[in-house]
């Protein structure tokens, strides 16, 4: 659980954190645009937005099949127009074409990875994703919904050309940039699903180790069902695929299922958090045997990143040992990225970086800050609230942490920058959106005015109040402990301070508040906020008594 505050380090908000999905607009499963766009511009300019007349060609023609599946790839590597409206025309392109296609090659698969193992033959890839685009079409038009297109009741026993059909399905299903998201998943386990009914380890063994890893990587990106359930499935599909890969014989399909074995690894809450770490770390350390710099700059860079971040969460080890490792490991992958040819990466690095700094033990405090500061404002200068604005929201809430935090400079105009952009992150979180994230920002924005050295004080503690109110509306005792005796430890001190209402009323709800954060610390896990806790209530009561004494002298005076 993250502490409230300290930097926002959420995987959802950040690319390239502890994962390697596409940078692009979905992740998991390996796009097939690159090679689907290599394709289309061989096959030269196809932009029309309607469909070649069927009279164009005879109806059962090669030729016009041939047609259809070239408009299909087109229209999906269209690069102007309306996103969604040329997927749709890709699809009735590919539907167009005749059904009876052949069933017996046996092709190869786009592996799932971050970023596509291709092969450098450009000829050769032309002919198999050729090939399989074709044996796509005749099952499509079936396919298109879970409910209304039921598998077939007697699958081929033997046709592995009708079960790369479905794992290329599958992977159009996961790519697939309309429709609702979480029903393409769900397409995409049922075509991934559908192969594996007729592919076996003994007689497919390259095949199924294919079909596996992409049921794997599904599993791990599902949105609906059991996250626990679909990341032990998703485990246990990719060390399926290890079990026909080698580092010798398949070094680049190996290195992947690896890469995204530590994902899932890194991601599984369920047993012991720490074996699960310490086996991602091992996972990526592993792709560093394949990949390399100079080789795979690409990978290497994604794998560096990854370990970037799983050396700072570690919890094994010596923590200032694990820090330097960090940044070590996310030096590293900025040698080979850069703002220009890699701008999203190089900024997720940049962001992990200043968290990483800001965290550390070793070095200079004064200088750990500096650093974190500029390698957050280097995010920014990529992240726009336009372009990013997940990214954005979470690189300006760690900058705003920073110069409240920041121990060099004028504290008053460090106090004002760090507030402002509290408010700016609230621009992007909703409560109805992220809840959690909001909750995390209205408190940090509660604490800025709690602690505003500038402004009408009545005022500050009065939109310090209502922060804190919000951030307590979503944090429970039950689901949030952490979070929510941080806040009603900030919610005491304001109430105890405020200026207006009635002092005695304001007084007897910063008692409240004070004994709820410490009915959740304790000693051994929270002794300075326990102290800091004790020190209000006490000074809270003896305020107390002294009112109630004074009320009495004045009584008995009268």
């Amino acid at each position: 659980m993250r502490s409230p505050g300290g930097p926002v380090t959420h995987d959802g908000l950040l690319p390239a954190s502890v994962e390697v999905r596409q940078k692009e607009k979905h992740g998991g499963v390996a796009r097939l645009h690159d090679p689907l766009q290599n394709l289309a511009d061989l096959l030269g300019p196809q932009t029309s937005c309607e469909r070649l007349p069927r009279d164009a060609a005879p109806d059962d023609s090669a030729d016009r099949a041939a047609t259809q599946t070239n408009l299909g790839i087109a229209c999906a590597q269209r690069a102007n127009g309306n996103r969604s409206q040329n997927w749709k025309l890709a699809i009735a392109g590919f539907e167009d074409a005749p059904s009876g296609l052949t069933r017996e090659r046996n092709l190869g698969v786009a592996l799932p990875t971050s970023r596509d193992v291709r092969d450098n033959d450009r000829s050769q890839e032309f002919a198999r994703l050729r090939d399989s685009l074709q044996e796509l079409t005749d099952i499509l038009a079936l396919q298109r919904n879970r409910e209304s297109a039921p598998r077939r009741e007697k699958v081929p026993e033997e046709d592995p050309g009708w079960a790369t059909a479905h794992m290329k399905l599958g992977l159009a299903y996961a790519q697939r940039d309309d429709g609702d998201r979480s029903q393409n998943w769900e397409m995409a386990i049922a075509a991934f699903e559908d192969a594996l009914s007729v592919l076996t380890r003994e007689r497919d063994p390259e095949q199924w180790a294919t079909a596996r890893m992409n049921l794997g990587v599904a599993y791990r990106d599902r949105l609906v069902g059991d996250r626990s359930d679909n990341l032990k499935r998703a485990i246990c599909a990719i060390e399926d695929s290890l079990s026909v890969w080698t580092r010798e014989r398949n070094p680049e399909q190996w290195a992947a299922a690896r890469m995204n074995l530590g994902i899932a690894y890194w991601e599984c809450h369920a047993g012991d958090r720490q074996e699960n770490q310490e086996r991602a770390i091992r996972a990526f350390e592993d792709c560093l045997s394949v990949w390399t710099s100079g080789r795979d700059p690409e990978h290497w860079a994604t794998i560096k990143s990854n370990l970037g971040v799983a050396y700072r969460e570690r919890r094994a080890g010596h923590r200032w040992e694990n820090q330097e490792r960090a940044l070590g490991a996310l030096e590293g992958a900025l040698s080979v990225l850069s703002r220009e040819c890699n701008p999203e990466e190089w900024a997720a690095a940049r962001m992990n970086i200043g968290i990483t700094c800001w965290q550390r033990i070793a070095g200079y405090r004064s200088e750990n800050k500096e650093r974190a500061i500029a390698a957050f404002e280097d995010a920014l200068s990529v992240w726009t609230r336009e372009t990013n604005p997940e990214g954005w929201a979470a690189a300006r809430m760690n900058l705003g942490i920073a110069y409240w935090e920041r121990p060099v400079g004028d504290q008053a105009e460090n106090r004002e920058r760090a507030t402002e952009t509290f408010e700016d992150v609230l621009s992007v979180w909703t409560r109805e959106t992220n809840p959690e994230e909001w909750a995390t920002a209205r408190m940090k924005l509660g604490a800025a005015y709690l602690e505003r050295p500038t402004g009408d004080r009545a005022e500050n503690l009065e939109r310090a109040i209502f922060a804190f109110e919000d951030a307590l509306s979503v944090w429970t005792r039950e689901a949030d402990p952490e979070e929510w005796a941080a806040a009603h430890m900030k919610f005491g001190m304001a109430y105890r301070e405020r200026l207006a209402g009635h002092r005695s009323e304001n007084r007897e709800r910063a008692i409240a508040c004070f004994e709820n954060a410490l009915s959740v610390w304790t000693r051994k896990r929270h002794p300075k906020e326990i102290v800091a806790a004790r020190a209000h209530l006490e000074t809270a009561c003896r305020e107390r008594f002294g009112e109630w004494l004074e009320n009495r002298i004045a009584s008995a005076a009268r």
